[in-house]
Protein backbone atom coordinates (compact mmCIF):
# COMPACT_ATOMS: atom_id res chain seq x y z
CA UNK A 1 0.00 0.00 0.00
CA UNK A 2 1.49 3.25 -1.04
CA UNK A 3 0.11 6.56 0.75
CA UNK A 4 1.11 10.23 -0.86
CA UNK A 5 -0.46 12.84 1.69
CA UNK A 6 -0.44 16.50 1.73
CA UNK A 7 1.55 18.17 4.39
CA UNK A 8 -1.42 19.77 5.84
CA UNK A 9 -3.15 16.93 6.40
CA UNK A 10 -0.22 14.63 7.90
CA UNK A 11 -2.04 14.53 11.59
CA UNK A 12 -4.72 12.79 9.57
CA UNK A 13 -2.44 10.16 8.62
CA UNK A 14 -3.98 6.68 11.18
CA UNK A 15 -7.45 8.06 9.20
CA UNK A 16 -6.25 8.39 5.80
CA UNK A 17 -4.49 5.14 6.08
CA UNK A 18 -7.74 3.32 7.09
CA UNK A 19 -9.70 4.40 4.23
CA UNK A 20 -9.35 1.70 1.95
CA UNK A 21 -10.36 -0.99 4.78
CA UNK A 22 -13.27 0.97 5.82
CA UNK A 23 -14.20 2.47 2.05
CA UNK A 24 -16.84 -0.29 1.38
CA UNK A 25 -18.89 -0.16 4.03
CA UNK A 26 -18.64 3.43 5.40
CA UNK A 27 -19.07 6.81 4.00
CA UNK A 28 -22.50 8.28 1.95
CA UNK A 29 -22.34 7.30 -2.05
CA UNK A 30 -22.59 10.13 -3.99
CA UNK A 31 -22.02 8.79 -7.28
CA UNK A 32 -21.43 4.94 -8.59
CA UNK A 33 -21.14 3.84 -11.91
CA UNK A 34 -16.72 2.88 -13.49
CA UNK A 35 -15.98 4.94 -10.31
CA UNK A 36 -17.39 5.10 -6.99
CA UNK A 37 -17.12 8.62 -5.06
CA UNK A 38 -18.31 8.94 -1.17
CA UNK A 39 -18.61 11.28 1.66
CA UNK A 40 -17.09 10.68 4.51
CA UNK A 41 -17.00 13.11 7.43
CA UNK A 42 -13.88 13.38 9.68
CA UNK A 43 -13.70 15.91 12.37
CA UNK A 44 -16.57 18.35 11.62
CA UNK A 45 -15.43 18.76 7.96
CA UNK A 46 -16.44 16.62 4.82
CA UNK A 47 -13.68 14.85 2.45
CA UNK A 48 -14.62 13.25 -0.79
CA UNK A 49 -13.03 9.92 -1.93
CA UNK A 50 -12.93 8.64 -5.20
CA UNK A 51 -12.42 5.25 -5.89
CA UNK A 52 -11.03 4.36 -9.54
CA UNK A 53 -12.57 0.93 -10.95
CA UNK A 54 -9.83 -1.36 -11.22
CA UNK A 55 -7.87 -1.32 -14.04
CA UNK A 56 -7.86 -4.56 -16.76
CA UNK A 57 -5.19 -7.14 -16.07
CA UNK A 58 -2.40 -5.53 -18.95
CA UNK A 59 -3.12 -1.68 -17.26
CA UNK A 60 -2.30 -2.89 -13.71
CA UNK A 61 0.61 -4.00 -14.69
CA UNK A 62 1.36 -0.55 -16.51
CA UNK A 63 0.20 1.84 -13.85
CA UNK A 64 2.17 -0.43 -11.09
CA UNK A 65 5.59 -0.01 -13.20
CA UNK A 66 5.41 2.98 -15.90
CA UNK A 67 3.00 5.20 -15.51
CA UNK A 68 0.85 6.79 -12.73
CA UNK A 69 -2.37 5.76 -11.04
CA UNK A 70 -5.47 7.84 -12.10
CA UNK A 71 -5.48 8.56 -8.12
CA UNK A 72 -1.84 9.63 -7.98
CA UNK A 73 -2.30 12.26 -10.99
CA UNK A 74 -5.66 13.58 -9.53
CA UNK A 75 -3.78 14.25 -6.05
CA UNK A 76 -0.58 16.01 -8.42
CA UNK A 77 -2.72 18.08 -10.94
CA UNK A 78 -4.73 19.28 -7.85
CA UNK A 79 -1.47 20.98 -6.48
CA UNK A 80 -0.56 22.05 -9.91
CA UNK A 81 -3.52 23.83 -10.63
CA UNK A 82 -3.19 25.92 -7.10
CA UNK A 83 0.21 26.09 -7.51
CA UNK A 84 -0.64 28.26 -10.80
CA UNK A 85 -3.61 30.13 -8.63
CA UNK A 86 -6.46 27.80 -10.19
CA UNK A 87 -9.02 26.32 -7.69
CA UNK A 88 -9.76 22.36 -7.24
CA UNK A 89 -10.92 20.67 -3.93
CA UNK A 90 -7.79 20.99 -1.76
CA UNK A 91 -5.97 17.62 -2.45
CA UNK A 92 -5.51 15.47 0.97
CA UNK A 93 -3.96 11.98 0.16
CA UNK A 94 -4.04 9.39 -2.73
CA UNK A 95 -3.43 5.79 -2.08
CA UNK A 96 -2.43 3.12 -4.24
CA UNK A 97 -3.21 -0.79 -3.24
CA UNK A 98 -0.47 -2.90 -5.19
CA UNK A 99 -1.51 -6.28 -5.50
CA UNK A 100 -0.28 -8.24 -8.69
CA UNK A 101 0.10 -4.48 -10.49
CA UNK A 102 -2.03 -1.78 -8.95
CA UNK A 103 -5.56 -2.99 -8.28
CA UNK A 104 -7.08 -0.15 -5.95
CA UNK A 105 -6.75 3.47 -5.54
CA UNK A 106 -8.32 6.45 -3.88
CA UNK A 107 -8.07 10.15 -4.53
CA UNK A 108 -9.20 12.21 -1.22
CA UNK A 109 -10.23 15.89 -1.20
CA UNK A 110 -11.84 18.29 0.16
CA UNK A 111 -15.59 18.95 -0.50
CA UNK A 112 -16.80 21.75 -1.74
CA UNK A 113 -19.91 23.48 -0.52
CA UNK A 114 -22.37 26.47 -2.14
CA UNK A 115 -21.17 25.36 -5.86
CA UNK A 116 -23.26 25.13 -8.87
CA UNK A 117 -22.26 23.15 -12.11
CA UNK A 118 -21.65 24.86 -15.28
CA UNK A 119 -24.32 22.41 -16.40
CA UNK A 120 -27.46 24.57 -14.76
CA UNK A 121 -26.75 27.51 -16.89
CA UNK A 122 -28.37 25.01 -19.84
CA UNK A 123 -31.78 25.68 -19.42
CA UNK A 124 -31.70 29.66 -17.62
CA UNK A 125 -33.09 32.40 -19.27
CA UNK A 126 -30.52 35.00 -20.38
CA UNK A 127 -30.71 37.14 -18.02
CA UNK A 128 -27.81 39.85 -16.77
CA UNK A 129 -26.60 37.52 -14.03
CA UNK A 130 -26.45 34.52 -16.24
CA UNK A 131 -24.39 36.34 -19.14
CA UNK A 132 -22.23 37.89 -16.50
CA UNK A 133 -21.42 33.68 -15.40
CA UNK A 134 -21.15 33.23 -19.27
CA UNK A 135 -18.34 35.80 -19.89
CA UNK A 136 -16.50 35.36 -16.54
CA UNK A 137 -16.51 31.69 -17.85
CA UNK A 138 -15.13 32.58 -20.81
CA UNK A 139 -12.44 34.94 -19.27
CA UNK A 140 -11.58 31.59 -16.91
CA UNK A 141 -11.20 29.31 -19.73
CA UNK A 142 -8.60 31.68 -21.16
CA UNK A 143 -6.82 32.32 -18.24
CA UNK A 144 -6.84 28.37 -17.89
CA UNK A 145 -5.30 27.99 -21.74
CA UNK A 146 -2.94 31.43 -21.44
CA UNK A 147 -1.66 29.07 -18.60
CA UNK A 148 -1.19 25.90 -21.04
CA UNK A 149 -3.62 23.51 -18.81
CA UNK A 150 -5.91 21.78 -20.80
CA UNK A 151 -8.43 19.77 -18.58
CA UNK A 152 -9.33 16.66 -21.33
CA UNK A 153 -12.71 16.34 -20.11
CA UNK A 154 -13.80 19.89 -20.10
CA UNK A 155 -17.39 18.77 -19.12
CA UNK A 156 -20.40 20.43 -17.24
CA UNK A 157 -19.99 18.08 -14.16
CA UNK A 158 -16.58 19.15 -14.05
CA UNK A 159 -16.57 23.01 -13.89
CA UNK A 160 -17.80 24.26 -10.89
CA UNK A 161 -18.40 27.78 -9.72
CA UNK A 162 -20.37 30.25 -7.13
CA UNK A 163 -20.55 33.99 -6.28
CA UNK A 164 -18.01 35.46 -4.97
CA UNK A 165 -17.49 39.20 -3.45
CA UNK A 166 -15.34 39.88 -6.03
CA UNK A 167 -17.34 38.20 -8.60
CA UNK A 168 -17.53 34.14 -9.56
CA UNK A 169 -14.85 31.60 -9.07
CA UNK A 170 -14.42 28.51 -10.72
CA UNK A 171 -13.26 24.93 -9.80
CA UNK A 172 -12.05 21.77 -12.04
CA UNK A 173 -12.99 18.52 -10.72
CA UNK A 174 -12.50 15.35 -12.19
CA UNK A 175 -8.71 16.49 -13.14
CA UNK A 176 -6.73 13.03 -13.55
CA UNK A 177 -6.71 13.91 -17.32
CA UNK A 178 -4.93 16.85 -17.71
CA UNK A 179 -2.66 18.17 -19.78
CA UNK A 180 -0.15 20.89 -18.03
CA UNK A 181 2.68 23.02 -19.75
CA UNK A 182 2.26 22.35 -23.42
CA UNK A 183 0.89 24.71 -26.37
CA UNK A 184 -2.49 24.68 -26.91
CA UNK A 185 -3.67 25.58 -30.51
CA UNK A 186 -6.52 27.78 -31.03
CA UNK A 187 -8.74 25.51 -32.89
CA UNK A 188 -8.15 22.56 -30.26
CA UNK A 189 -9.29 25.16 -27.74
CA UNK A 190 -12.70 25.17 -29.61
CA UNK A 191 -12.82 21.58 -30.03
CA UNK A 192 -12.50 20.93 -26.39
CA UNK A 193 -15.45 23.17 -25.82
CA UNK A 194 -17.53 20.65 -28.02
CA UNK A 195 -19.53 19.28 -24.60
CA UNK A 196 -19.81 22.00 -22.03
CA UNK A 197 -23.66 22.25 -21.81
CA UNK A 198 -24.50 25.46 -22.94
CA UNK A 199 -27.21 26.50 -25.07
CA UNK A 200 -26.74 28.07 -28.49
CA UNK A 201 -26.51 31.82 -27.22
CA UNK A 202 -24.97 31.00 -23.80
CA UNK A 203 -21.95 29.92 -26.14
CA UNK A 204 -21.94 32.69 -28.27
CA UNK A 205 -21.62 34.65 -25.06
CA UNK A 206 -18.60 31.93 -23.78
CA UNK A 207 -16.39 32.21 -26.73
CA UNK A 208 -16.81 35.76 -27.57
CA UNK A 209 -15.55 36.33 -24.06
CA UNK A 210 -12.67 33.54 -24.71
CA UNK A 211 -11.81 34.79 -28.37
CA UNK A 212 -11.74 38.22 -27.29
CA UNK A 213 -9.27 37.49 -24.09
CA UNK A 214 -6.95 35.19 -26.27
CA UNK A 215 -6.82 37.73 -29.37
CA UNK A 216 -8.62 35.49 -31.86
CA UNK A 217 -11.37 36.39 -34.30
CA UNK A 218 -14.62 36.25 -32.44
CA UNK A 219 -16.50 35.18 -35.77
CA UNK A 220 -14.17 32.27 -36.17
CA UNK A 221 -14.80 31.24 -32.45
CA UNK A 222 -18.10 31.37 -32.53
CA UNK A 223 -18.15 29.34 -35.90
CA UNK A 224 -15.80 26.80 -34.93
CA UNK A 225 -17.35 26.22 -30.96
CA UNK A 226 -21.01 25.87 -32.76
CA UNK A 227 -19.56 23.58 -35.43
CA UNK A 228 -18.16 20.85 -32.67
CA UNK A 229 -21.06 21.30 -30.29
CA UNK A 230 -23.64 20.64 -33.15
CA UNK A 231 -21.65 17.48 -34.38
CA UNK A 232 -21.10 16.39 -30.22
CA UNK A 233 -25.13 16.99 -30.32
CA UNK A 234 -25.18 19.05 -27.38
CA UNK A 235 -27.89 21.34 -28.79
Amino acid sequence: MKFIINDLYKQDSDFIKRIPEIFSYEGETIFQFRNTLKRFGYKERAWIVKSFKVPHLINRFVYATFRQSKARRSYENGLKLIAAGFYTPTPVACIEQIDFGLSHSFYISEELTGVHEIRELQDQPMTPERIDVLKAFGTFSAALHTARIYHKDYTPGNILYKRTDVGYRFYLVDINRMSIGKYIPEKKSYWNFRRLCLSHEGFIVFTQTFAEIMGYNKDYAVKEVLFHARKNKKF
